[in-house]
């Protein structure tokens, strides 16, 4: 029996065709995508109200509170939701090293990104260790089917 007729030599043929460039783009499929829009949209801005760097974007004052007729409380924390134009314009672009997170910031004469920081779209650090842990298992996933199929 030679080496080219052994179980090992069939996996490093196929391990040689693993490319980490393919696991990375293979991890961001829409349901990939979806997680990270959801971790921005509800898990930073409903509910917390911050930004990548976990700092509370702003809030609400008591003339808003009067204005509004107390549907936004003083104290309470912006969401940039309000019209929903901006959540709905929110998009996750990946490249080869990065993953971009992007809106369209134009409301008005304002761009929520020159007002409250161009960290707005950014994951903060708790959300990207869910992430990886996303990516982590995306990547064995690919390894497998690699390494295991005919």
């Amino acid at each position: 029996m030679s080496l080219n007729d052994t179980i090992l030599y069939k996996y490093y043929k196929k391990a040689k065709l693993l490319k980490e460039l393919d696991a990375w783009y293979k991890s961001f499929d829409a349901n990939t995508k979806e997680f990270v829009l959801e971790l921005v949209q509800n898990k930073q801005l409903k509910e917390k109200g911050v930004d990548g760097k976990g700092q509370i974007i702003g809030t609400y004052s008591y003339a808003t509170e009067l204005i509004t007729k107390g549907r936004k409380q003083q104290g309470d924390h912006y969401t940039l939701e309000d019209t929903g134009y901006f959540f709905n314009s929110m998009e996750v672009e990946v490249t080869e090293a990065l993953l971009y997170i992007t809106g369209d910031g134009k409301k008005g004469k304002d761009n929520l990104y020159n007002k409250y920081g161009d960290y707005i779209t950014t994951l903060t650090d708790e959300n990207i260790k869910l992430l990886q842990e996303i990516i982590k298992t995306k990547y064995i996933e690919y390894v497998q089917r690699v390494l295991l199929s005919d």
